[in-house]
């Protein structure tokens, strides 16, 4: 369930992604931080900002050691204008993963629309993170 709701985010169908998501949520008694982060993909592409950021927060509860959240956090903020959220969300990243590439993440991101890829390296990089 969760697989096919992440295939569909990044197949740019993100309303119907949600149903799966839901789904895998709600049947899981202990949700893996993966599934809570395609729920906030899933909010974030569908720019329902304040959904995302309560989807990334609890995927950062889950697993505190795992930069993804982080970044998603960091792009969301940057997306909402508040860009001094969005700056310690980078720092962030960098405490759990000194090594963090911005290039890295944004080669793994398999969206349909390249267009959405381009705009988080732009948004990672103005935000001070490094290839």
């Amino acid at each position: 369930m969760a697989l096919s709701g992440r295939t569909l985010v990044y197949a740019g169908r993100p309303e119907e992604a949600l149903g799966p998501i839901k789904r895998a949520i709600r049947l899981s008694p202990f949700t893996p931080p993966n599934i809570l982060r395609y729920e906030g993909i899933a909010y974030h592409s569908l720019g329902r900002y304040e959904e995302a950021i309560a989807a990334f927060e609890r995927a950062r509860k889950r697993n505190p050691k795992a930069s993804q959240p982080f970044v998603w956090l960091a792009l969301t903020y940057a997306d909402m204008g508040q860009m001094e959220q969005a700056r310690a969300m980078a720092r962030e990243v960098l405490k759990v993963d000194p090594s963090f590439s911005v290039k890295s993440f944004v080669g793994r991101m398999d969206f349909k629309d390249r267009a959405k890829p381009q705009h988080a390296l732009a948004t990672l990089r103005q935000l001070g993170l490094t290839e």
